[in-house]
């Protein structure tokens, strides 16, 4: 008899594994063997490194409604990592990780069913189980659990309490529609509001130190060993480790408890005043793209700060309060389902018109790219597409301006984050983008019809002030004057310069904050656009 545990995007890790658990106690229980697995899944990654010589029907390996791909190089690059991680770490006890890669124009479901399941009959004596992560509110991200459901000749153990910090138990019935409630509610389960040991957040569980032996002469065809791992990561572009990146690490288990270890040793006192910074690895924690490949869990992350909350009170807090924002919007989705994807989303207002749904306007286009001729806009999005990553700050400025003074569809610019994001989380990104855009769980969205409006200008000078995030993505200002608006001394560059001479649009109240102001906050001699010192 075999147990297979079946490694899903969202749990490539050891440690805290809730379904690695449930299949080593069914193993070791049942006297069985146990087939740790990870299946390459076109709907999600579309064809793998080593099918890219075949064709790909289209809208396979893509976004939902406008067909991005939906694994940049960046993504490819940290989820090869991470494999690579968890292969070596299982052969180091005496197990393996089996990387399954099958024909593309095979569903999923039937190839595990027809050709996985047998190999694994033929080599033991007895029938099999499959235990899969089964955590995601989110359709698509459910597909396979349905397939596999209706399958027949194995047991499928579905597994939850693998993704969230709090337990499933401790957030029964719907979620208030303000986070502010929902914290709040959560808070007072606890003796203190500086103290994260709340007993809704359990206790990780161990990395196992022995596995139950594999399955024995069972072949199975369209796989990739360790060193097809490695060679395939050979290929992709290498990470960048300038001052200008913010996420110079490796994918991966063992990258992520080393940052873990890292950043509680230290930066995280901090993590209340520099969480809104733009430059540096250390301005914020970094645990978000670990999470969403589940190379760590939020559990073990409270669990290293439970004994950091009388040093690093405010930075423990808040760094449990933005956990706290992951997992709200994980319950939101679980409430609100597909509501999460529509255009209105959780709301019934409707959508205004003259909103711009395709992926092909100019103006979407240039916001991708990073040339909108707004310095901030641009440095953010130019940063997203070289390493994958952005900051907070930057990431509620560039969704605000797209929808807001671009007038574009927020699902363009979820799609184009859930195809670029290291840390693309589905609840998570939709949640924010639905936030920002209007449509989601905004209590600005009673009171001012629009929800939030981020002023580019106004935040960039705010979080930017001496220009030097924008300076590091936008290069060829450097020298200029008023480099978060350039537009303001035009005839500073000869015809040779590449930034745009005008944005493609001006935001409601950006003319408050197009001046350079000096130290003092005043204006610069008459008013007309000099160099403050600070620059």
């Amino acid at each position: 008899m075999t147990s297979c545990v079946l490694f899903r995007l969202t749990d490539l890790r050891l440690h805290d594994n809730v379904t690695l658990a449930r299949a080593i106690a069914d193993a070791t229980t049942n006297n069985k063997t146990l087939l740790p697995m990870f299946v390459w899944d076109t709907r999600f990654l579309g064809l793998a490194p080593t099918q890219q010589h075949q064709s790909l029907p289209s809208r396979i390996g893509t976004t939902w409604h406008f067909g991005f791909p939906r694994l940049s190089a960046q993504r490819q690059r940290f989820l090869l990592e991470s494999l690579v991680d968890l292969k070596s770490q299982l052969q180091k006890l005496k197990s393996d990780l089996v990387v399954i890669v099958p024909p593309h124009n095979v569903a999923l479901s039937d190839y595990i069913s027809a050709q996985i399941v047998p190999s694994l009959q033929n080599g033991s004596d007895g029938g099999v189980s499959v235990f899969m992560g089964a955590d995601s509110p989110c359709y698509e991200e459910r597909i396979l659990e349905r397939e596999l459901s209706e399958c027949t000749g194995f047991s499928l153990k579905l597994v939850k309490d693998n993704h969230t910090m709090l337990s499933m138990s401790a957030v029964e019935g719907r979620v208030p529609d303000i986070y502010t409630q929902f914290r709040s509610n959560i808070e007072r389960s606890a003796s203190a509001k500086s103290d994260i040991s709340f007993p809704a957040v359990a206790l990780p569980l161990p990395s196992p130190t022995k596995l139950p032996s594999s399955p024995v002469n069972v072949v199975m065809e369209h796989t990739l060993s360790l060193e097809d791992l490695e060679s395939l990561l050979k290929s992709c572009p290498a990470n960048k480790s300038q001052p200008s990146v913010s996420f110079p690490f490796k994918g991966g288990e063992t990258a992520a408890l080393a940052r873990l270890k890292a950043y509680m040793s230290g930066p995280i006192a901090k993590y209340k005043e520099t969480r809104n910074g733009l430059l540096g690895s250390d301005y914020s924690t970094k645990f978000s793209p670990y999470l969403a490949w589940g190379c760590l869990s939020a559990r073990t992350i409270i669990h290293a700060m439970r004994p950091l909350t009388a040093k690093a009170q405010d930075g423990t807090y808040w760094a449990w309060f933005e956990l706290l924002w992951r997992d709200y919007f994980y319950f939101v989705a679980r409430d609100y389902g597909n509501m999460l994807f529509y255009p209105t989303g959780l709301t019934d207002t409707p959508v205004k018109a003259g909103y711009t749904h395709a992926p092909t306007n100019p103006k979407f286009v240039a916001w991708c790219e990073g040339r909108t001729g707004v310095p901030f806009v641009d440095a953010n999005m130019r940063e997203l597409k070289a390493t994958g990553f952005m900051s907070n700050r930057g990431r509620q400025n560039v969704a605000s301006f797209l929808v807001k003074d671009l007038g574009v569809d927020w699902r363009l610019g979820a799609e184009w984050f859930e195809a670029m994001l290291l840390d693309h989380d589905p609840c998570s990104n939709y949640g924010n983008w639905l936030y920002v855009a209007g449509w989601g769980n905004d209590p600005r969205q009673a009171t001012e019809g629009d929800g939030r409006y981020f002023n580019v200008l106004k935040q960039a000078r705010d979080y930017d002030p001496k220009a030097e995030y924008v300076l590091a993505w936008c290069p060829e200002l450097h020298g200029h004057p008023n480099p978060h608006a350039p537009w303001t001394r035009t005839g500073v560059f000869g015809s040779d310069n590449l930034y745009a001479r005008r944005p493609i649009c001006m935001g409601k109240g950006w003319d408050r904050h197009l001046e350079v102001r000096a130290e003092s906050g005043k204006k610069e001699g008459n008013g007309r656009h000099r160099v403050p010192k600070k620059f």
